[in-house]
């Protein structure tokens, strides 16, 4: 803020940023519009009165063009930003924005703008010194968003025409200079269908994206920061900046990983680290992954960027990376990522900022979670699948054996979710699926030296089958039926001492491994076998093979596919409804809206549980008075976000189960509602 740099300044501590008057002129949105303005720089209609009232800013709205976007003016991370579509909506979403801006930023300063539908973000970064010298580094396409938070920038911005590239240089140019701008700032820019582009804000600090140009013009913009701050002028003129572009990487694009789930609505996830490896085809990554992700912090974990020669193939093999990628143990944005890199309209640049939801639902609609990208038959291959079924059954120390020993059995695959890398292993209803003669249980074979295992999938169920050597030879003609589709053999399945590697051949006696890593506990603090030293590994197989007995923790693993993907099976057989509902968070479509989580307790009660570790902000409901469905019952925040947690249907709070202020777990009750009578 500027008051704290000038603080900083009078207490004769150097300060790393533009100076305190550049900040109070447009540190704030509302007051950098008027500035861009009295420029004559095209802004978006809107109202932006520092201070405005509720009252002030309904009235504005009168005459500007719906949908608004109403934005928080000390904002940044899409954080106390809504788009209201009707007017009649307005007054409910000021103060929903108000409480997110004064929790992100300690101040509830909003202005409104009409919004631009179909638009692309651009951002010019610009860099000053104490010496009246401004130049510009070029732009980045921040288009890519959620939430409106950008997850994806990149650079060339290819949707600019060179004259319309200047013309955002020429404008953010003139801002920096009227204002003698010092150090890192980036001028950010709305460029609408039609090819008019509107001011939005000045960011007066380095970003987030600052890396994308660094590799674009190989410089160091940090170091720019400091050698600026001590008092010397630009590294480079403008013209040795232009000559830089492009020539050691003509093509960088930067992909945000977020502790988060796309399929709920983006709701931030925090929780144990099981495991994390820098991708190796990422050009440079910058992290803050430790052991744990914090419910109070933001959601961004990562910046992965990657750099080519041209932008189609880079994208290809960004998308390859990430699909790759090893964050284990909590829910991220991976998945998504892949999917929108893969995405036509993102390849062909016909995108817009508001492109992702739209393209999310769209792309629900039209893909069956079992044949999308990131779970592909490809890469959920038999082998995998198998070998998930034999460790999610059996004791640790069959594997561990001199000796062979036969296995047979049938198993199910089932719940494939669309934007996460999970496969739930479940062996209960196969009785119902499948001949009685293939309905046995897993058995050992005592007397055999024999340890086949066989395993079909069958394309019209998507369910796969193991089988004995023995039930093979006496079933022949059965099994000659079930396994007309591709079969895969695996022998001598072996795991090692360490748990961190299981081993089998093939028919022909060729040996293959995958790196495996085995998981107990509940979601939010589990543990694993590499939380345990060598000599005490076994400690963790003996609470392994417990698990595998008898758990409403059911044990996981995650397997290392040979296309490099990291899958996680869950076992899910010996659970009781409740416990498989509460772990799955599957909620019976009729119970449920949105995010809403329920426990049910018959049919004319429930539990309210959260959808996600928050604090509590506020009970928006009075206890017995009914409660239409969609309204709010209570208001969540987490990682400085807002969640309105909304009745699913006509309902009365029988009795809150939190206080406001308090922290709370997902699956946590929050209250216990009475469902109202028809």
């Amino acid at each position: 803020s500027s008051t704290f740099a000038a603080g900083l300044t009078k207490a004769g501590i150097k300060w790393v940023g533009p100076t305190s008057d550049t900040m109070e002129t447009i540190g704030l949105k509302n007051r950098a519009r008027a500035f861009a303005q009295s420029l004559n720089i095209p802004c978006v209609q809107g109202f932006s009165l520092p201070k405005a009232s509720n009252e002030q800013l309904l009235e504005a709205a009168q005459n500007i063009k719906t949908p608004l976007l109403i934005k928080a003016a000390s904002g940044g991370g899409g954080r106390g930003m809504r788009q209201v579509d009707h007017l009649t909506d307005l007054a409910h979403q000021l103060q929903s924005a108000r409480r997110e801006s004064q929790l992100a930023f300690g101040n509830d300063d909003v202005l409104i703008e009409q919004y631009i539908p179909r638009a692309k973000h651009i951002e010019i970064q610009i860099f000053g010194d104490e010496y009246q010298q401004q130049v510009h580094l070029g732009e980045r396409d921040c288009t890519v968003q959620r939430r409106h938070q950008k997850i994806i920038e990149e650079a060339p911005a290819s949707c600019l025409t060179p004259d319309k590239a200047l013309e955002l240089y020429s404008d953010a140019l003139k801002l920096a200079q009227a204002l003698n701008y010092q150090s890192a700032g980036t001028v950010e820019f709305l460029l609408s269908e039609t090819g008019e582009h509107y001011f939005l804000e000045v960011n007066t600090r380095i970003q987030v994206e600052h890396g994308v140009t660094e590799l674009l013009y190989d410089v160091d913009l940090i170091e720019w920061q400091l050698t600026i701050a001590l008092g010397k002028p630009l590294p480079l003129t403008q013209d040795e900046i232009n000559t830089r572009r492009g020539q050691t990487h003509p093509y960088v694009v930067e992909l945000r990983l977020c502790a988060e789930s796309p399929d709920t609505d983006f709701t931030p996830q925090s929780g144990r680290v099981i495991a994390w490896r820098n991708p190796d085809e990422a050009q440079r990554v910058d992290h803050c992954i430790g052991k744990r992700v914090s419910p109070f912090f933001d959601s961004m974990l990562a910046k992965l960027i990657y750099t080519g020669e041209q932008r189609y193939i880079t994208l290809e093999r960004a998308a390859e990376s990430v699909q790759k990628l090893c964050l284990l143990g909590i829910q991220h944005n991976a998945p998504l990522l892949h999917t929108v890199l893969k995405a036509q309209s993102f390849v062909s640049n016909i995108h817009y900022t508001q492109w992702l939801s739209q393209f999310l639902d769209e792309h629900e609609a039209t893909h069956s979670p079992k044949s999308d990208s990131w779970s592909s038959q490809q890469a959920l291959d038999s082998i995998d699948q198998a070998i998930a079924c034999l460790l999610l059954t059996l004791p640790s120390s069959i594997f561990q054996a001199p000796t062979g020993r036969q296995l047979n059995g049938i198993w199910s695959s089932s719940g494939i979710n669309q934007y996460t890398n999970e496969i739930l292993v479940d062996f209960s209803a196969f009785s119902s699926s499948f001949p009685t003669w293939l309905a046995s249980d897993i058995s050992l074979e005592e007397e055999s030296n024999q340890d086949y295992f066989v395993v079909s999938s069958q394309q019209e169920s998507n369910d796969l089958i193991g089988l004995g050597q023995r039930e093979l030879a006496t079933h022949q003609n059965k099994w000659d039926e079930v396994t007309s589709h591709t079969s895969q053999y695996l022998s001598h399945v072996k795991l090692s001492k360490d748990f961190k590697l299981v081993s089998w051949e093939d028919k022909s006696g060729k040996t293959h491994h995958r790196d495996v890593i085995f998981v107990l506990g509940d979601q939010d603090s589990p543990h694993c076998h590499i939380d345990y030293d060598p000599e005490k590994i076994n400690l963790f197989s003996e609470l392994w093979d417990q698990s595998l007995l008898n758990s409403c923790q059911p044990p996981r693993v995650y397997i290392k596919s040979q296309l490099g993907h990291w899958l996680l099976f869950t076992k899910m057989s010996g659970l009781s409804d409740r416990e498989r509902s509460l772990w799955l968070n599957n909620l019976d479509h009729e119970q449920s809206q949105g995010s809403v989580n329920l426990e049910t307790i018959d049919h004319e009660s429930a539990y309210l549980l959260a959808p996600l570790s928050a604090k509590v902000q506020s009970l928006n409901a009075d206890l017995s008075k009914e409660i239409a469905s969609q309204c709010s019952i209570l208001t969540l925040e987490s990682m400085k976000l807002e969640y309105l947690v909304a009745a699913p249907q006509d309902l009365t709070i029988q009795k809150y189960l939190v206080t406001v202020g308090q922290q709370v777990n997902r699956g946590h009750r929050l209250a216990l509602i009475r469902y109202s009578q028809a």
